[in-house]
């Protein structure tokens, strides 16, 4: 604080004398008396006072001697300090407290008329002011409003809605038949032909919908295509006639519909289709005339899409027809579509109308002409083969007819002959003579080596085993002579017995072979010898013993056999009568064997005398011949089978750990072995496994899926809150904040969906937000509050604006607060209430308006909850009215 320094002027005070302090509201330059008064717009509050303090600004003081300064009152301000007088407050400002430096300006939405104000005026419904400090509001402009009262700017009227006014307080809805695009609209505008507005309020007029019109502008609907007439388009003034070939029965059609196939329509603008006549068709859809059946087709009935092809066995010879002909006896038609029929070919027949194929002469008949209509029979002595015969033949030699009628001649029966042609019957074969095929002209002498002793006979008989005949067309056989044979049957001579063989009386048939282990060296032998020892015969019938071959022995005279040396013996030579035992290491498999041979890889032999060589059993194997022992399998190594030359590795996905093995092991779940050989398997590492024996290669853990440890047989799903997003994972990943997985075994994670969110890491399940708390977006680690002016409920993913009636000066609010009585909220969004204007009142909550005050009552403040009633004398023949005015003194008088 600055402090005026004032000069004094007075007596010195005596010596000796005693000080008195100055008093309140005075001053000294020692604080003494002598004592002067504070000046005016000063004050010194306490005794002894060296100096008056000037007064601070907001306050001021017109008198002297005073101990205190006066408050600026409200409506007025003092803007120095040491002041005497306060000032007004300008219009445009306003002073709501005592002791103000300065008079606040009127904020937007409001104004201050003039001097002294202790408020500022909202400004009135209609108007509105963007600037402070105020003396006026400005009428809200032409395309725009003011809803409410202290309104610092007026919007533009929204689309679909115009105000040609100005000081208005809403804007008028686009009538029927009209649109305002845009905002800010001073009018409205008629909608444009093509176009309409069946509701009130439309930004943009709606298109005529295709199957409609729209003539004129400033309609409120479209009108419906007439019967007859269509439109395809949207946004059309007129309809289309209908092509011809098309129709329409129904009013509001888009589209003409085609005639249908068998109708037609010539004439454009139509109803409906009209039936092809008979005669005649419409192959459609969409026909515009009806044809003529083409040569060929027919149609008997109107309103067909394709004329019907005259029938096989039937014909239509012009156009137009309207039925088919039958094809007449003698002539048919196999085809459909003809225009006329054929003859019957010659060979053929048709006995009646309509026939769709001629019809062969049956075998037996013929034909010689053309378009006939029956065949006629093969005379006795001739034959038609048919089917088709188109003349009868004579029967060739060989063959007879007895009868007329038949398709082929008779052969002559076996025994018999028929010489020459056109025989009516065969003659039998005579004595000596035979025929064994039927349909012959001549018979056979009997051959040599055989007799024929009756007439007609087929076959020829042969001489008897025994008996002979060297002559051809003879009756009986010759017996053979002793020491000789004939065979038979049909022999034409005897003949001697051969070298091996001998015979004992005449008149055989054959000779008797010399027996197994006995020769005849000569013809004509009467006795068979036996074979010496050492030799053999297995044969009858031979000249000559054999040797005992290599491998076999013969140990006695007149043997049949030699003998196979047995199994494990063997012999090198021939004629020989016994066999050697094979060395050891060797084997004979024998029968018969002509040497010993060495046991082959894959066998030992450790015995003498070994028709076979031992396999070598499972787990072992011999490389080379001569083996009397098997080798086990190293370890690594394996044989499953007996008798092998070697051992196999143990193959991949298995190991052997010992010698002599019969199979390898596999390995176990969780090991592999990719390798071939191996004596042990290896674990299946971090982030893998194997979950079956015999594994050859370890298994990536798959997305979803991790393993931490080595020689797994199984992967671990990842846990909820968490994800794998690739193969081969050791670890699963929390779900990072945002996100959320309620399953196991996810690849991902999903986002917290609009109206929720996780708010850290492993989330398993989204949270929904709180009321009063929003969340627009997806992956939101936390949620909005609401904005004042709206609420939410619990999951919101927007905040909904209050209702009117309703406000909300809080954010993060679940619910809206109701206007209270005396109190009005108009529109959405609102964060205060509204007190009633001064002629209205509301004696309900919640209200989006105030009521008017009825006649004869008026309103005098804002924010009342019902209208008084006019005290008596006064009347208001208006409502919303703040004030009642006086009776007329006419009426006064009367009442």
């Amino acid at each position: 604080m600055v402090l005026l320094a004032i000069a004094v002027v007075g007596l010195a005070r005596p010596a000796g004398a005693t000080a008195t302090p100055c008093a309140p509201g005075e001053f000294s330059a020692d604080g003494n008396a002598p004592c002067t008064p504070a000046p005016a717009g000063h004050y010194t509050a306490v005794p002894g006072a060296t100096a008056a303090v000037p007064c601070a600004m907001g306050t001021y003081q017109p008198d002297t001697g005073q101990t205190l300064c006066l408050l600026a009152a409200t409506g007025r301000f003092v803007g120095g300090t040491g002041q005497t007088a306060q000032s007004p407050c300008a219009a445009g400002t306003y002073a709501d407290v005592p002791g103000l430096s300065a008079c606040h300006p009127a904020p937007a939405g409001s104004y201050v008329a003039g001097l002294v104000a202790t408020a500022y005026t909202l400004c009135a419904a209609g108007t509105h002011q963007p600037a402070t400090g105020q003396t006026s509001c400005i009428p809200a402009p032409a395309g725009t409003y003011a809803a409410m009262p202290g309104t610092a700017t007026a919007p533009p009227c929204p689309a679909g809605a115009y105000q040609p006014g100005t000081g208005q307080t809403a804007c008028l809805l686009a009538g029927l038949g009209r649109h305002a695009s845009g905002t800010g609209n001073t009018a409205d505008a008629a909608c444009l032909a093509g176009t309409y507005a069946d509701i009130e309020g439309l930004e943009d007029c709606i298109q005529a919908p295709a199957g409609t019109s729209v003539a004129t502008s400033g309609q409120s609907t479209a009108t419906p295509c007439p019967v007859g007439r269509y439109q395809p388009l949207p946004g059309q003034t007129t309809c289309s006639l209908t092509p011809a070939g098309t129709f329409t029965s129904l009013t509001g059609q888009a589209v003409a519909t085609n005639c249908d196939p068998g109708t037609y329509q010539p004439l454009t603008g139509q109803t409906g289709c009209l039936p092809a006549p008979a005669g005649r068709h419409a192959t459609g859809p969409g026909a515009t005339a009806a044809t003529l059946c083409p040569a060929g087709t027919f149609s008997a009935e109107p309103g067909l899409a394709e004329c019907l092809a005259a029938p096989p066995g039937r014909y239509a010879t012009g156009t137009g027809n309207t039925a088919a002909t039958d094809c007449a006896a003698g002539t048919f038609q196999s085809l459909p579509g003809q225009t006329g029929c054929q003859n019957a070919p010659i060979g053929t027949f048709v006995a009646d109308a309509g026939a769709t194929a001629a019809t062969n002469c049956a075998p037996g008949t013929y034909q010689s002409l053309a378009g006939q209509t029956e065949c006629h029979d093969a005379p006795a002595g001739r034959y038609a083969t048919g089917p088709g015969a188109t003349t009868a033949t004579l029967c060739p030699a060989g063959t007879f007819s007895a009868e007329p009628g038949l398709a082929e001649c008779l052969a002559a029966p076996a025994g018999h002959r028929a010489t020459g042609t056109g025989n009516t019957a065969a003659e039998p074969c005579p004595i000596g003579t035979f025929q064994p095929l039927p349909g012959q002209a001549t018979c056979t002498n009997a051959p040599a080596g055989s007799f024929v002793a009756l007439t007609g006979r087929t076959v020829a008989t042969e001489c008897d085993p025994g008996t002979y005949q060297p002559s051809t067309g003879q009756a009986v056989c010759l017996p053979a002579p002793a020491g000789s044979y004939a065979t038979g049957p049909g022999a034409t001579a005897a003949t001697p017995c051969a070298v091996g063989t001998y015979a004992s009386t005449d008149g055989r048939s054959s000779c008797l072979p010399a027996p197994p282990g006995h020769r005849v060296p000569a013809t004509g032998a009467t006795t068979a010898t036996e074979c010496d020892a050492g030799t053999y015969q297995p044969d009858p019938g031979q000249g000559t013993c054999l040797p005992a071959p290599a491998g076999s022995a013969v140990p006695d005279p007149g043997s049949s056999a030699a003998v196979p040396c047995r199994p494990g013996t063997h012999q090198a030579l021939t004629g020989q009568t016994s066999c050697l035992s094979a060395p050891a290491g060797r084997y004979a498999a024998g029968p018969g064997a002509t040497s010993s041979t060495p046991c082959p890889a894959g066998t030992f032999g450790n015995l003498v005398g070994m028709a076979a060589c031992l396999p070598v059993p499972a787990g072992s194997y011999t490389a080379g011949p001569g083996s009397v022992a098997a080798i086990p399998c190293p370890p690594g190594t394996f044989q499953s089978a007996t008798g092998q030359t070697g051992c196999v590795d143990a193959l991949p996905g298995t190991y052997v750990d010992r010698t002599g093995a019969a199979s390898p092991t596999p390995c176990s779940p969780g090991m592999h072995q990719l390798g071939r050989g191996a004596t042990a398997c290896q674990p299946a590492a971090p982030g893998t496994y194997t979950a079956d024996a015999g594994s050859t290669v370890a298994v990536s853990c798959p997305a979803g899926t991790y393993q931490p440890a080595e020689g797994a047989v199984a992967c671990i799903d990842a846990p909820a809150g968490h994800y794998v997003a690739g193969p081969r994972a050791t670890a699963a990943t929390a779900c990072p904040a945002g996100r959320y997985q309620p399953a196991q075994g996810a690849e991902a994670c999903i986002l917290a969906p609009a109206g929720s969110f996780a708010a850290g890491t492993g989330t398993v399940e989204a949270e929904p937000c709180a009321a009063g708390t929003f969340q627009p977006g997806t992956g939101a680690t936390s949620c909005l509050r609401t904005p004042a002016g709206s609420f939410s409920r619990p999951g919101a993913d927007t905040a909904t604006r209050c209702p009117a009636g309703r406000y909300q000066p809080l954010t993060g609010q679940a619910t809206c607060l109701p206007a209270g009585p005396g109190r009005f909220v108009s529109g959405p969004g609102a964060t205060a209430e509204r007190l009633c204007p001064a002629g209205t009142h509301q004696p309900a909550a919640g209200a989006s308006g105030c009521r008017p005050a009825p006649r004869n009552t008026f309103v005098a403040s804002p924010g009342a909850t019902r209208a008084t009633r006019c005290p008596r004398g006064t009347v208001q023949p208006r409502t919303g009215q703040r004030r009642c005015v006086p009776l007329p003194a006419a009426r006064l008088r009367r009442v």
